[in-house]
């Protein structure tokens, strides 16, 4: 009897070596494919499969192909003249998707796949927001204006402006809507999240700041011309928002003498040298300011005035942009045109932010709002002559905002908050995870200890985002009292 026991249980342990171990990159993508009901299950044999190992898990989503190679089915014939006769060179993919953003609520967009598109290989994505009178899909072309040097080699989607959010007031239910789009854009293409820049030209590009301007860690980079942020007491709301894209790179250009501001012009009415500075980036606010770009076609667009304005770079491109000073020689082309975003790792993320759907930067998110939301169209301010004007101002809207910021320091984390009733720490992989953490919440000690990365916050946020590159592997709710 011990002898045919004996016997089972090595029979037992044999099958069991024997048997092929679950193929943990399959069932990634099986987790990324099943229906929501199904994750969860999903999820424990990940678990499994990994032996608990995050890092394992970890390097299975970052090498999960999630997408189909694409079907032309959906295509429709390009109206841009350049898209017909693309001679003997393969032709690029042009057609119009629909996105799912709300139960019963979908939006049309229009898009260009370059022809050598891989579905294995993340490509670059353009985000374009059509003009005055421009279609979806006339826009595609205008949007390698915007970026010239690398636009034959990416996605280019169109986003109608409506939709984008062309006015700073919208329905606070449609205020995620972008948000929305770009995770289904991720979705349907192999898209780098890294390598994702928007374009928007007149009104496209009043659109675009704003969407810059509310979706800050989205983009690595942003190209705006003839527009201008179309925001109430925008010479005191400029200087709170320019906070939340001190990290992107922008391009702003003006064609027309008359879209600069007086202050900037010569006695002739035209573009003087002094109007092309740096904008954004280095922390100056200059509501008419211009700035010349890298390429010809952008010095051919900054001043249209009579006088072709030539910039050079003072110093090679590092990932930043750097100072355009006015020179006589002509303008050179910087390699490497296309940056990383780096919000995500930044060590101090900040937004000053109207709506809820907007309440995320880099490394913390808003989870619940606190007090009414600003959701009147116009706003009228009239300070007493006694008082400082813009300061005034400044109060007013700051009290009609949200704010959410951080900052961190090796394992410390300090976060201000306003209007936030509760807010998530979202910890990337990146983050040293053997030392304890110690995070103030507005000044005051809200944790310290350690905290343990799981495989189901990797999961579930990076279906969350459709995002298999910059991974999320912890995080940590904190409530916000009333008076904190």
């Amino acid at each position: 009897m011990q002898t045919m026991l004996s016997n089972l249980v090595r029979l037992f342990l044999l099958c069991l070596a024997s048997a092929e171990p679950p193929d943990l990159g399959k069932l990634v993508v099986e987790y990324f494919q099943a229906p929501d009901a199904s994750r969860k299950q999903l999820a424990k044999s990940i678990e499994t499969a990994a032996r608990g190992d995050v890092r394992a898990v970890a390097a299975a989503v970052r090498e999960a192909n999630l997408w189909e190679p694409l079907s032309g089915k959906s295509c429709i014939l390009p109206t841009v003249q350049e898209f017909r006769e693309a001679g003997g060179e393969p032709k690029p993919t042009v057609g119009k998707w629909t996105i799912d953003v709300a139960p019963g609520r979908s939006i049309e967009v229009a898009f260009k796949m370059p022809p050598t598109y891989d579905s294995a290989i993340a490509s670059p994505l353009i985000v374009g927001i059509p003009a005055k009178n421009e279609t979806l899909v006339d826009s595609l072309l205008s949007c390698r204006f915007g970026y010239p040097n690398e636009a034959e080699r990416a996605i280019i989607v169109a986003v109608d402006r409506r939709v984008a959010g062309e006015v700073f007031g919208r329905d606070p239910e449609t205020a995620g809507d972008f948000s929305r789009i770009l995770r289904g854009l991720h979705r349907r293409v192999h898209t780098d999240l890294n390598r994702t820049y928007l374009y928007g030209l007149g009104l496209g590009g009043d659109a675009a700041w704003l969407v810059a301007l509310t979706h800050p860690d989205r983009f690595a980079q942003v190209a705006v011309y003839a527009a201008h942020p179309p925001l109430p007491h925008a010479d005191q709301l400029l200087p709170l928002l320019h906070e939340n894209v001190r990290d992107v790179p922008f391009l702003v250009c003006w064609k027309y003498k008359d879209q600069v501001g007086d202050d900037l012009k010569d006695k002739s009415g035209n573009a003087t040298p002094g109007s092309l500075r740096t904008h954004l980036v280095f922390g100056e606010v200059e509501r008419y300011a211009t700035v010349n770009a890298f390429n010809h076609l952008f010095c051919k667009w900054a001043v249209n005035a009579g006088t072709l304005v030539n910039c050079d770079p003072v110093e090679p491109w590092n990932g930043g942009l750097p100072l355009l000073p006015v020179t006589e020689t002509p303008p050179r082309p910087i390699p490497g045109f296309f940056p990383k975003r780096v919000t995500l790792q930044a060590e101090n993320p900040s937004i000053w932010f109207r709506y809820p759907a907007h309440g995320r930067v880099g490394w913390l998110r808003q989870t619940r709002w606190a007090g009414p939301i600003w959701t009147e169209d116009q706003i009228s301010i009239h300070p007493a002559p006694s008082v400082d004007r813009d300061e005034y101002i400044t109060s007013v809207l700051k009290d009609k905002l949200a704010f959410l910021g951080g900052t961190k320091d090796g394992q410390t984390i300090h976060i201000e908050t306003r209007k936030c009733a509760e807010i998530e720490l979202r910890i990337p992989e990146s983050w040293d995870f053997s030392r304890p953490f110690t995070v103030f919440i507005n000044g005051r000690k809200r944790f310290e200890g350690l905290i343990e990365p799981s495989i189901k916050t990797l999961l579930d946020c990076a279906v969350e985002d459709w995002d298999t590159q910059n991974l999320i592997v912890a995080t940590r709710r904190f409530s916000i009292r009333e008076n904190e």
